[in-house]
């Protein structure tokens, strides 16, 4: 894995740990009501999609490592394109059933590659 990839790896490790703290022990209500929640949530989202965008483009084996990556960019455009009609509840079950998943597996890839995932 060269160095752009293993940075762009441990950026998205790192906002989808944030997203995951921001989120704990929260309720889709509180997110529904407090628009500075939502917006650090939505900006770390912008964060993990950016970081995973590029990664894969540098190292294209990591869609068969992470297969949601289309999912997950796809999540970040209609965040930042079509921010008048997000779902929040599509973003509340993302973070809920989805991104502590993708958590584990981006922290043992770069476990695998002796990176550590918490550089």
């Amino acid at each position: 894995m060269n160095h752009r990839t293993a940075k762009r790896l441990h950026d998205a490790h790192r906002a989808i740990g944030h997203i995951l703290a921001f989120t704990a022990n929260r309720s889709l209500d509180e997110y529904r009501s407090d628009v500075y929640f939502q917006s650090a949530v939505e900006r770390q989202f912008e964060i993990v999609a950016e970081s995973l965008n590029v990664a894969e483009h540098d190292d294209a084996s990591l869609r068969d490592v992470l297969p949601e990556l289309p999912v997950v960019v796809g999540l970040r455009n209609r965040i930042a394109h079509e921010y008048d009609s997000i779902d929040h509840q599509i973003i509340w079950d993302t973070i809920q059933f989805d991104l502590p998943d993708l958590y584990k597996r981006v922290s043992a890839l770069l476990d695998s590659h002796g990176l550590g995932g918490n550089r």
